[in-house]
This record gives C-alpha cells, sequence and structure tokens, in this order.
C-alpha cells in the first residue's frame, strides 16, 4: 500500500508543478496588462487636459473676437447716425443683416460649447471610473 501511495504523490508533483509556474506566469502578466492600462489611461488624462486648455484658450478668443466685432458695428453705427443724411435705408439694413448674422454666429458657437463641454464631462466621468477599476486591481494586485 505504501508503494501505490507514493507513486501517486509523484504523479501529482508534475502537474501541481506545472500549475504553480502558470499561476506565477498568469500573475506577471496580469501586472504587465495593469502596467499597459494604468500608462494608457495616464495618456489619456494628459490628452483630455490638453484638450481642455486648448479648447478654453480657443473659445475665449473667439468671444473676444465675436464682442469686438459687435463692439465695432454698434460704434460705426452711432457714427454712421452722427452724420446728418448719411444712414441710408439700405445701408442701415446691412449694417442690421451683418449684426444679426454675428449673433446667429455667436449663437452657434455657444450651442457648440455646451455640446462639447458635455462630452467632455462624459469622457472625465469614464476616466473616472476606469481609475476606480484600476485602484480595485492594484489592491487586488497587492494582495496576492
Amino acid at each position: 500500500m505504501a508503494g501505490v501511495l507514493s507513486s501517486s504523490r509523484r504523479g501529482l508533483v508534475f502537474p501541481f508543478t506545472l500549475l504553480c509556474i502558470f499561476c506565477l506566469a498568469s500573475s506577471l502578466t496580469d501586472k504587465n496588462q495593469l502596467e499597459y492600462v494604468k500608462n494608457n489611461h495616464q495618456k489619456n488624462l494628459k490628452a483630455l487636459d490638453t484638450l481642455k486648455a486648448n479648447y478654453s484658450s480657443m473659445l475665449s478668443m473667439i468671444s473676444k473676437h465675436i464682442n469686438d466685432y459687435v463692439n465695432f458695428i454698434e460704434a460705426y453705427t452711432a457714427h454712421m447716425k452722427a452724420i446728418p443724411d448719411a444712414l441710408d435705408t439700405e445701408v442701415t439694413t446691412s449694417l442690421d443683416k451683418l449684426r444679426a448674422s454675428v449673433f446667429k454666429f455667436k449663437a452657434y458657437v455657444e450651442q457648440n460649447r455646451v455640446a462639447l463641454d458635455s462630452g467632455i464631462g462624459s469622457i472625465e466621468k469614464e476616466l473616472q471610473q476606469s481609475q476606480k477599476i484600476i485602484d480595485c486591481l492594484e489592491n487586488q494586485s497587492a494582495e496576492l
């Protein structure tokens, strides 16, 4: 009976050793994949920060130019009204159309700003969820 037990133990040592090596290799692979995911997450955060900075500066520049243009149109209209008989209906109509076009463009920019802000907000939420998952995976990896 002792001979049967020792031969069956020898038969189990090899599969057990393979299982241990496989688990160790799997653990190392998971750590490498976790590092890869963390690096990509950091790149995405930096890209989002760059996008927000560029987007903010672009919008402030566009808003400034629109306001400058509106101020110019209003100053020109006021100047033309100061000159007697200089402001005929054709010029008035043209200035009104131009002013209306500028305000339409300003509304268009505002509408797109709201849509982009919403998109950026959803990306930020997804990145926060990704960070939570990465933190959870790091805790599980540390426990192993």
